[in-house]
């Protein structure tokens, strides 16, 4: 049972998740632009989504909306 004592399996769960430096550094953007982005992905309603892919909007405006606005604001 090596490894399931003292923190084991929390060591080898570690080893195994990419951390968000290694994710930005794959995808060739700073840890500052991939949590932007993932904020952007994770409170954006699809409209506004949409509305950045077509340009519509800018990231600026959609990062604003997501951190000034609460879910029903954004509806």
């Amino acid at each position: 049972m090596v490894g399931n004592t003292h923190g084991g399996a929390r060591v080898q769960d570690a080893l195994l998740k990419p951390t968000r430096e290694q994710i930005a550094n794959e995808l060739g953007l700073s840890v500052d632009e991939l949590k932007r982005i993932l904020q952007i992905e994770r409170n954006l309603i699809p409209e506004l989504k949409q509305a950045l892919d077509k340009g519509f909007i800018s990231k600026t405006a959609a990062l604003g909306i997501c951190s000034r606005l609460d879910k029903e604001e954004r509806r």
